[in-house]
């Protein structure tokens, strides 16, 4: 019936933005939200069950429990989540394990009727992540001179991989194109092109990039302005990447004395003890593909690591004592850099409602 379904729809909406309030005044998520959730999705399920004679409702939602158990739960262990967000996506799992069909829905699709819409949530969450990110970063850009003067034009180490990049997918997508085989091609080639090409001098990639846009304006007529739109999308790459490490930097980032230290604070660096020797590691956004064929990551973590910045649990009262026992015999420094946190619910209720409307369309696009 459609009043269940938008039952099902506006209960987690109405949660999210009372979850928003809490994330962005407390920064927590109350257990009556995640709780409630799951007690709902279970109680309409078994209403539903009773009502149409049959166990289906109950069987999606366990199923919705399941996938939302398997991927929160891998979220989480990848440091992505806090238990309170896992918390979040089970209940949700529970009470829409299926996309729920509302006026709102612009899109149905034949997935719709498949158990897995926590997934759907979750990337619909992650895309708005982006433009949250971006819109912060550029306020903080114009609220604070010192961020103002960090000269983006300098992320552009090499402006002919640029070229070569645009005049290598243009050529690719056309040849493609013409032998009627899948765009997906277009990454394995760029990859291997990285390792041949970026390694030449700029003078030798910007021959190349002149011979391929040529050979490619041959094949087709429009091809120029293939290059032309991939080259812009690429040009703003370096600055979207900028926009994500002057927030990284600049905004979530906080120098905090040992001694005042939480539970739950999660450290910008590594920090690994080393029999009587503490190190700090920086915590890249995303570990080089070097470093990790080489081994450099694991080479420089050998000891005991307090604190992980890629884990959403943050310091553990152990470890906050054993960081103030070495601080106060003089092994390391008496501050230490941690993350400020952002509000993140707000994210999911965004990445909800574009999920309640344009549905699995995202699956198909993929």
């Amino acid at each position: 019936m459609l009043y269940i379904s938008l039952l099902r729809a506006a209960l987690p909406l109405f949660a999210l933005i009372i979850g928003s309030y809490t994330d962005i005044k407390e920064r927590i998520i109350p257990n009556y939200i995640t709780y409630g959730l799951f007690i709902a999705g279970i109680a309409i399920s078994i209403v539903e069950s009773g009502i149409y004679s049959s166990l289906q409702p109950i069987i999606q939602s366990i199923q919705g429990i399941v996938v939302a158990a398997i991927f929160g739960g891998i979220l989480y262990k990848l440091g992505v989540w806090a238990g309170g967000d896992f918390k979040l996506l089970l209940g949700i799992g529970a009470i829409n394990p299926v996309l729920p069909r509302t006026p709102l829905l612009l899109y149905a699709t034949p997935l719709d009727s498949w158990p897995f819409f926590p997934i759907t949530f979750v990337v619909y969450s992650l895309l708005a992540i982006f433009p949250y990110i971006l819109l912060l970063s550029v306020w903080q850009t114009i609220k604070r001179p010192d961020i103002r003067k960090i000269p983006l034009i300098q992320l552009y180490n090499n402006k002919t991989n640029l070229l070569v990049t645009a005049a290598v997918i243009t050529a690719t997508v056309s040849i493609l194109n013409w032998l009627q085989q899948s765009l997906l091609w277009v990454i394995p080639i760029v990859l291997l092109a990285e390792k041949i090409v970026y390694s030449r001098s700029s003078s030798t990639k910007y021959w190349l990039s002149v011979i391929l846009l040529a050979f490619s304006v041959i094949m087709s007529y429009g091809a120029l302005l293939q290059f032309i739109y991939t080259l812009c999308w690429l040009a703003l790459i370096p600055i979207l990447w900028g926009y994500v490490k002057i927030i990284r930097t600049y905004i979530l980032r906080e120098e905090v004395s040992v001694q005042d230290l939480q539970e739950g604070m999660i450290p910008a660096e590594y920090i690994i003890v080393n029999e009587d020797r503490v190190t700090m590691q920086e915590a890249r956004i995303i570990p080089s593909i070097e470093d990790i064929r080489n081994g450099r990551i694991n080479k420089q973590m050998q000891g005991r690591k307090i604190g992980d910045p890629h884990c959403a649990d943050g310091f553990s009262e152990e470890d906050i004592q054993t960081l103030r026992k070495l601080a106060r015999s003089g092994k390391m420094p008496s501050t230490i850099i941690v993350k400020k946190t952002i509000a993140f619910i707000p994210t999911l209720t965004l990445g909800y409602g574009l999920a309640l409307i344009f549905g699995n369309i995202i699956w198909t696009v993929v």
